[in-house]
């Protein structure tokens, strides 16, 4: 089975979509993720289906797709956990 990393994630590109554009999306690959278990930027472990909650893992589609990050440092969740991809 492949890990949240390496599978295509079903992606709805909303602005596009909503305008009926044949341009949007289907799926979107995630990049690897890693998520900071120290708060301080320390202890970064790879991010996993237990690790990594559905609603984060949609937050991080739409900032990758939506917001145009492939690539961050340090994002800081909606659920205060820093992440990195």
């Amino acid at each position: 089975m492949p890990t949240l990393t390496q599978r295509a994630v079903p992606v709805q590109a909303h602005r596009l979509a909503a305008q009926g554009d044949a341009r949007a999306p289907k799926s979107v690959t995630i990049p690897p993720i890693q998520v900071d278990r120290s708060g301080v930027g320390h202890c970064w472990v790879d991010a996993d289906a237990t690790k990594l909650p559905k609603n984060i893992e949609i937050e991080i589609e739409c900032e990758i797709l939506d917001g145009g990050v492939a690539h961050t440092d340090d994002y800081v969740a909606s659920n205060g956990l820093h992440y990195r991809w």
